[in-house]
């Protein structure tokens, strides 16, 4: 339990450094009206993040184990083509 706070921990604040240092560019640029689309890009990175853990949550309560780990396995996979098709 311990190892996935600090997991979650340090990713949040190299997420908060991504964040800071694109503003930090804007601002130097000149381009500060690019910030509120970071806001929403900070705030539909959010929505996404807890959709998916609402979704990963839903496959594993009240479920036969090896029923929800197999459901995970093939929604892993689609993450993975849906996260390849992206980059």
């Amino acid at each position: 339990m311990l190892q996935a706070f600090i997991i979650t921990l340090r990713e949040g604040v190299e997420a908060a450094l991504i964040v800071g240092i694109v503003l930090g560019c804007l601002k130097r640029t000149g381009r500060q009206r690019w910030n509120r689309i970071v806001a929403w890009g900070v705030f539909a990175a959010i929505l996404a993040s807890l959709g998916a853990a609402y979704l990963v949550h839903r496959l594993e309560v009240g479920e036969d184990p090896r029923i929800a780990i197999d459901r995970c396995g093939k929604l892993q996979k689609k993450m993975i083509t849906l996260a390849g098709c992206v980059l």
